[in-house]
């Protein structure tokens, strides 16, 4: 992103070209808020030259918004693209554009908080087909507490499908060609996870293609192009969100469970393996999708540095030169915050047509798995029934994100970092049915 600040008059005029994401909106909140402490009480934003928004640049914008009317200043947008009009009027602030009639702060609520208290309204104890009955697996009882709620359904068994995009292997390829790319879109009922990027087509998401996760209506990316903060994507006003998937998993469907679980008092963590396995028991060992709110003790996991996007991308894992390519952590990090998890597990007799997708989750285990993790500032996870958008949609938009990562599972004895642990959280499951590739 190019930003350039002038002043006409008594006014601060905020020329933007190229891309606002995750990285830039951090900038542009910053630019935004010096020009405030600087004196200044109208600005103006100029985004005719922008290319693509996502929610946090979205997010910044409606936060200055509020911070000048608090002071009884203005801040307008003065020109946007076609593409930041239709994003501004998604999240109702379309009424910011200067010709238009500008509207005072209570009159023109951002979508960024108002979709969060309709969801909330006659759903925060939402129960799975309107049961509220939990149970405790007593026999499940390792390192953790677990009680579920089942769901009540009468005509049908909640399950997901499956859609596949690209291949599993594509580091021995050196690359994800653009041909495996797809452009897809995630309503409140996907999730998945895989290698992607967010951008305003498949040409502008190549050189970004990094660890991806989506859930209920969200998908969030760490971008491969030099970013330090991770993107998202937030479906609103029933847009859902869009994004670039070269090669992963996408699960549609409803849950047939919730499982909610904490450590127990005299063990310091629950491993991701243990959940998983619970999960996987349930579902009597098959194919089961999970989404999760954890509270995090530590995680192990992995990044890509650059983009393996295009037909020469180059990808290598020899030593030394994978260095340039991915991130590993060699301990648990991020340990105190709070975590979205995606993914499937099966017993590893059962894993079938995802058998080339899945990785062992321990030696001992008899489970194998694909996850990723979208890190977030710390909040407490709500240990009730509720609905997973309301949940999901909460860290997003209150929580600060911090890294998007590929769990993994190290378990090369004393030198090895082990897997991830998590302290309490909630998990949403489904059996997974109806497994095909996307063309």
């Amino acid at each position: 992103m190019q930003m350039t600040v002038a002043h006409d008059g008594p006014v601060a005029v905020v020329r933007l070209a190229g891309r606002i994401d995750g990285d830039c909106a951090a900038q542009l909140a910053d630019t935004l808020e010096q020009l405030l402490r600087e004196g200044s009480r109208a600005a103006a934003l100029d985004l005719r030259e922008i290319s693509y928004i996502s929610t946090p640049g979205l997010q910044a914008i409606a936060g200055a918004h509020q911070e000048y009317a608090a002071v009884r200043g203005d801040l307008r947008i003065t020109g946007a693209s076609p593409l930041v009009q239709r994003a501004l009027e998604a999240a109702e602030m379309g009424g910011m554009i200067s010709d238009r009639a500008t509207p005072s702060a209570t009159q023109m609520p951002s979508r960024m908080s108002s979709v969060l208290s309709r969801s909330r309204s006659g759903a925060s104890t939402w129960s799975l087909g309107g049961t509220n009955t939990w149970q405790v697996p007593r026999n499940f009882m390792v390192r953790g507490r677990y009680e579920v709620a089942e769901a009540s359904f009468r005509l049908t068994t909640p399950a997901v499908s499956c859609r596949l995009v690209g291949e599993p292997d594509w580091m021995a390829a050196g690359a994800i060609p653009r041909s495996a790319l797809r452009a897809l879109s995630f309503g409140e009922d996907a999730f998945g996870l895989g290698v992607g990027a967010l951008g305003a087509d498949i040409e502008d998401a190549l050189p970004r293609l990094g660890e991806l996760i989506a859930a209920q209506g969200v998908v969030a990316t760490h971008p491969t192009d030099g970013a330090n903060l991770p993107d998202f994507m937030l479906g609103l006003s029933g847009q859902p969100a869009t994004a670039v998937l070269g090669s992963g998993m996408v699960f549609e469907g409803p849950f047939a469970r919730t499982v909610r679980f904490a450590k127990l008092p005299e063990h310091d963590a629950v491993s991701l393996c243990e959940v998983a396995n619970v999960c996987c028991e349930l579902a009597d060992g098959g194919l089961t999708a999970m989404v999760m709110m954890t509270e995090v003790s530590g995680l192990v996991g992995a990044w890509l540095r650059r983009s393996p996007g295009g037909d020469k991308a180059g990808f290598s894992t020899s030593v030394p030169v994978v260095r340039d390519w991915i991130g590993v952590s060699p301990e648990h990090i991020h340990e105190g915050t709070s975590a979205l998890v995606v993914g499937v597990v099966a017993k590893t007799a059962n894993a079938g047509a995802l058998a080339p997708w899945l990785r062992p989750l321990g030696e001992r285990s008899g489970c194998v798995g694909h996850f990723h993790a979208t890190v977030f500032s710390y909040r407490p996870v709500p240990l009730r029934t509720v609905q997973p958008r309301v949940v999901v949609s909460k860290y997003f938009t209150q929580q600060r994100a911090r890294a998007v990562l590929h769990l993994l599972t190290d378990d090369r004895g004393v030198t090895g970092a082990g897997q991830s642990e998590f302290l309490r959280g909630i998990c949403w499951t489904s059996p997974v049915v109806g497994i095909e590739a996307i063309p």
